[in-house]
């Protein structure tokens, strides 16, 4: 059965993303603790493969909670420049490392 489509298993923020809605709870502690390295990459305003490959990390990372069947390559596809920015601040919100109205990218 495709994960995909399934019931979220976490309470979260609901985004419209690549046609279709989906749910992005909070980051784990789990996944905080391996990421929170990770997001200085991202404050750099650098676009670079490894900011890309960071960014694909942290959108997984936060859907894959209720979607567990995601792919990277998946997320690749789904994610650009133009929508990158509101799908990080949801992370960002719904984790409690950002307040509205931060820029993306920018922890509290």
């Amino acid at each position: 059965m495709d994960q995909t489509t399934t019931t979220p298993r976490h309470e979260g923020v609901a985004i419209q993303l690549a046609g279709r809605e989906w749910i992005v709870p909070p980051l784990s502690f789990g996944q905080l603790k391996r990421l929170l390295p990770r997001f200085q990459t991202m404050q750099t305003g650098v676009l670079t493969p490894e900011w890309i490959e960071t960014s694909v990390e942290i959108v997984l990372a936060a859907l894959s909670r209720n979607y567990p069947d995601l792919q990277a390559e998946a997320v690749e596809e789904m994610i650009d420049m133009n929508n990158y920015a509101a799908i990080l601040n949801t992370i960002l919100l719904a984790s409690g490392l950002s307040q509205k109205g931060e820029p993306a990218g920018q922890t509290s």
